[in-house]
């Protein structure tokens, strides 16, 4: 029997590093490198403990299903170690900038399934992170089509700054050092990267004469602040001034089914974490995952949250407790203390969800979204064949037309036309073999 097999497994940290598992093996998480690696050894293990020393350093404390006990090193697995403003490789003991380490990015496109649903999105993997602890980055224009498409073409570049600001109510709670307003603002700032997608472009209005160049900024947005983003729109809606291209219902439907669209995917085992000072115990159930509610409220902090839902709901699905807290923070028939154990709770949970995503990297889901692959042929039309090679911020088709009379190919490197992608709503370079 594998350390814990049959309950839920209370994620250990030490320092910047968290010992946690998925559906079949523990996990060492660097929170503080991004590195993630299986303990593969672990499967033989009945118990184990991680701690953190002067003189031993971190170190696995493990006993194995004989009672041996035994003491390891967690870089016998990490390979990564952060050293002031380097990053240290163990492997053969070189050094990065930490400045430069933070900039690898790895491009990635990751299809989620769910019965009928299948949400497509392209996101860049971090090698490292940077201030806002996470490492992957999803392009926020693939989550706005997935809602249904907005009528503004800049409405991420015009809502970037205003869904920082809203982080910064949430992260004060989770993240330590956070007292300077103006290391608050850089923090939240952090969870905003503007992508190579921005460019300028004239004036938006079809059909009226250009009146001068716009800047039409794209961004992508931490997990965290992805996962902050769709519990606001699924709770609360969509602002009634907004021009969204379906109505309210239909996105808030949307962003719900999303929601448990990640939970469902991400959340493979049954967990017990404690985030700043609240215990987090996430039981999954079959075909969903339920929080453990009156654990959740058990301390001062979250105690006036207890009837947020009803005294025999022990375990409630995730997403739902997400959405409830998210109500509850705007509640203005609650009192203050209420909504704002409201604010804490939903910062906990979010932060909580967050950690077991970013700690997925080694999960097989990862295993098969890096885009740098040519995919099969895919016939045409009129003889040709395409070729679609993945790249960040879009896909480039390559066509290739054989004329039989004369048995020559003749490459005409000319971009036809930029569209929009109609399955996946991305955008398409056309280079043309004549």
């Amino acid at each position: 029997m594998q350390v814990g097999d049959g309950e839920p497994f209370q994620v250990q940290t030490s320092l910047s590093l968290r010992l946690t598992r998925n559906s079949r093996t523990l996990l060492l998480h660097n929170v503080e490198t991004g590195e993630v690696c299986t303990v593969e050894e672990s499967q033989d293990w009945s118990k184990v403990t991680l701690t953190c020393s002067d003189d031993t350093g971190p170190v696995l404390q493990h006993v194995d299903q004989s009672g041996s006990q035994s003491v390891t090193s967690v870089f016998h697995w990490l390979q990564l170690q952060k050293d002031e403003d380097d990053l240290i490789d163990l492997a053969d003991d070189s050094r990065t900038a930490w400045s430069d380490a933070v900039k690898v990015t790895v491009p990635l496109a990751l299809s989620l399934k769910k019965s009928q649903s299948v949400f497509t999105c392209e996101l860049q993997a971090h090698k490292c992170p940077n201030r806002s602890c996470c490492c992957i980055f999803w392009h926020i224009r693939w989550l706005v089509d997935w809602l249904g498409g907005h009528q503004s073409s800049n409405f991420i570049g015009q809502g970037a700054k205003s869904w920082a600001t809203k982080l910064a109510a949430y992260l004060v709670f989770v993240v330590d050092g956070l007292d300077e307003e103006e290391e608050l603002q850089q923090t939240c700032r952090s969870h905003f990267l503007e992508s190579g997608n921005s460019k300028l472009r004239q004036s938006p209005r079809e059909g009226k004469a250009p009146t001068g160049n716009i800047q039409m900024t794209e961004y992508s947005g931490s997990t965290f602040a992805i996962l902050v983003m769709l519990a606001h729109w699924s709770a609360r809606g969509t602002h009634k001034r907004s021009q969204w291209k379906l109505d309210a219902g239909q996105v808030q439907s949307r962003a719900v089914s999303l929601v448990m669209l990640l939970i469902d995917t991400f959340v493979a085992a049954d967990l017990a974490m404690e985030i700043a000072g609240i215990k987090v115990i996430l039981l999954r159930r079959d075909a969903e995952v339920f929080l453990d509610w009156p654990a959740f409220c058990s301390v001062a902090k979250t105690k006036l949250l207890l009837r947020v839902f009803g005294p025999d709901d022990s375990e409630v699905p995730l997403h739902e407790a997400l959405l409830r807290l998210c109500q509850e923070e705007i509640n203005t028939r609650c009192s203050q203390n209420r909504r704002r154990a409201a604010t804490l709770g939903l910062a906990v949970v979010t932060w909580a969800l967050m950690l077991v995503i970013e700690g997925s990297k080694q999960d097989p889901i990862w295993q098969q979204t890096e885009l740098w692959q040519l995919q099969p042929l895919r016939r045409l039309a009129a003889g040709r064949y395409g070729i679609l090679v993945g790249l960040p911020f879009g896909h480039i088709s390559t066509e290739l037309e054989c004329h039989e009379q004369n048995k020559v190919t003749k490459l005409d490197q000319k971009v036809r036309r930029n569209h929009f992608h109609m399955c996946f709503r991305c955008w398409e370079v056309w280079l043309a073999f004549m």
